[in-house]
């Protein structure tokens, strides 16, 4: 349900500022080098596309079947555009994906304008953004969180944002994040970490 899990808080949060930038990140990621995420987060600010979603993308060291893949248009720019995805394949599938230039691991983090996030989701699906709408607060936007209406929200697709938005919007850019990114989403990787913390 990472769909609602991310539009939600940024619908909420427009109602205060409306024209901001926000980069979205899962909490179970480690990022060894500081600075190589700090540059990378530079170049995409320096050119932020303010109609569009950007990615960043890892470059694979592995056919792994537990990460989305990216495949980017050719492109000496820091940030190439987009050209297709693949939800998490299959091993032969994974195989062929890696051998294949400018085809990145979906790391799950993303920049946008939320004012454009808000307009794009709500021309892709109005009924579950009229849903969102009405479980926003009207009072105390200022506090750092909100409880959302349990049976309200229960109405709302279980979704990812992948799938309701990402694999749909016309304008994606990816970022190459050269970070020393991993996934700690399973047991396997955060064992792999602690036998090499370095």
């Amino acid at each position: 349900n990472t769909f609602s899990a991310l539009v939600l808080p940024i619908l909420a949060a427009i109602k205060k500022k409306e024209v901001e930038r926000y980069m979205v990140m899962p909490s179970d990621h480690y990022i060894q080098f500081n600075k190589s995420f700090y540059e990378t987060c530079t170049n995409v600010q320096n050119q932020f596309k303010s109609e569009a979603l950007t990615l960043f993308g890892i470059t694979p060291n592995s056919p792994s079947t537990e990460y989305g893949y990216i495949s980017a248009i050719p492109s000496n720019n820091n940030l190439k555009r987009v050209k297709s995805f693949t939800e998490k394949p299959a091993l032969e599938k994974a195989k062929l994906l890696v051998k294949q230039p400018d085809t990145l691991w979906n790391s799950g983090i993303f920049c946008f304008y939320g004012s454009w996030l808000s307009e794009s989701v709500q021309a892709k699906n109005p009924d579950m953004f009229s849903l969102m709408l009405d479980l926003i607060p009207t009072e105390d936007l200022n506090q750092l969180y909100f409880y959302p209406d349990k049976e309200k929200f229960s109405k709302l697709d279980n979704i990812s944002f992948d799938k309701a938005f990402v694999e749909s919007n016309l304008q994606n850019f990816v970022a190459i994040l050269d970070a020393g990114w991993t996934d700690l989403g399973s047991w396997h990787s955060l064992s792999n970490l602690q036998k090499n913390p370095d």
